[in-house]
């Protein structure tokens, strides 16, 4: 019986033509669940600052943005132009 999420196509999609090696399979899972926890604890710690401060752009460590960066399709400074 399968693991789930386990469709049998190997590592990225090599349809199985790798060599299986259980302990890097392990080692590989392991660092998928390892970087997956970091990364909601990392979402989650961005949710909090958000909801905390009101921001977690550079507005809260008071770095002033150009004045063309919060622009869409422009990226010309206006006083190049």
């Amino acid at each position: 019986k399968k693991e789930p999420g386990n469709f049998g196509l190997g590592w990225i999609g090599a349809f199985n033509t790798l060599k299986p090696i259980p302990a890097l399979r392990q080692r590989k899972l392991n660092a998928e669940l390892a970087n997956g926890r970091l990364a909601m604890v990392a979402i989650l710690a961005m949710f909090f600052q958000n909801g905390t401060f009101g921001t977690t752009g550079p507005e809260m460590w008071a770095i002033e943005l150009p004045e063309y960066a919060n622009t869409v399709g422009d990226f010309i400074p206006k006083n190049l132009a």
